[in-house]
C-alpha cells in the first residue's frame, strides 16, 4: 500500500514544480489532478498484482 501513496506524492511534487516552471495559472490544482490520476493507476496496478499472486500462489 505504500507504493501507490509514495508514487502519488512524488507525482504531485514533480508536477507542482513543473507547472510552476511553465507558469501555469493554477499549478496546485493541475498538480493535484495529475497526481490523483497517477495515484489511481498505481493503486489499481498494486491490487491487480496482489490479486494475481493470490490466484496463482505457486508462481
Amino acid at each position: 500500500m505504500k507504493v501507490p501513496v509514495v508514487t502519488g506524492i512524488t507525482a504531485f511534487v514533480f508536477f507542482l514544480v513543473l507547472f510552476i516552471i511553465i507558469d501555469s495559472p493554477l499549478p496546485f490544482v493541475g498538480a493535484l489532478f495529475v497526481a490523483v490520476f497517477i495515484f489511481e493507476i498505481a493503486f489499481y496496478h498494486h491490487f491487480a498484482q496482489k490479486r494475481d499472486r493470490l490466484r496463482h500462489p505457486s508462481d
